[in-house]
């Protein structure tokens, strides 16, 4: 008696994303689906969070227009405008922002790929406070490591205040 093989199924996190809303709409002819009201999609460990957007499946691209939040993992980025690709896990905005331990970073474009983060035209900040001691990193590209904690500054003017 032969025993049928046991093939594992395929993982269908990094193909399958869910969406939130209070209006979905799907369109047959370009095969578009839109989303609007309180949107939010999960694929795998990233959450996007938008008040509208458009998901086009056959460049497997999310377009959003308005402003987002994206969570991956303890990462959170937010912007005007987004295109995440859901098939390679990457993405591009503009006009982000970055909470990253105590330094808030902002830059024009980012580039959010699986193991860094691109920021251009950055500027990183710890001061909450202009009492006690901080500093403002301004570069040119900005590269953070989140799996390591690093951040590597291009073409940087780093202004210290409060020098005790």
């Amino acid at each position: 008696m032969s025993a049928i093989p046991e093939v594992p199924a395929a993982p269908t996190v990094s193909r399958t994303i869910s969406i939130e809303a209070d209006s979905v709409n799907y369109v047959n002819e370009n095969k578009y689906t839109s989303a609007s009201g309180n949107v939010i999609v999960i694929h795998g460990d990233t959450t996007l969070r938008a008040e509208s957007l458009t998901v086009n499946p056959t460049s497997k691209e999310i377009n959003i227009t308005d402003s987002f939040i994206l969570n991956r993992g303890r990462q959170q980025i937010y912007g005007t405008s987004l295109v995440y690709d859901y098939g390679s896990s990457t993405a591009a905005g503009s006009d982000v922002g970055i909470e990253l331990r105590n330094n808030r970073i902002k830059g024009r474009n980012v580039t959010i790929l699986e193991d860094k983060i691109e920021i251009e035209d950055a500027y990183q900040t710890t001061c909450t406070n202009l009492l006690n001691p901080c500093n403002h990193i301004t570069s040119k590209r900005m590269t953070i490591y989140p799996e390591w904690g690093d951040v590597v500054n291009d073409h940087a003017v780093v202004y210290v205040f409060f020098l005790p």
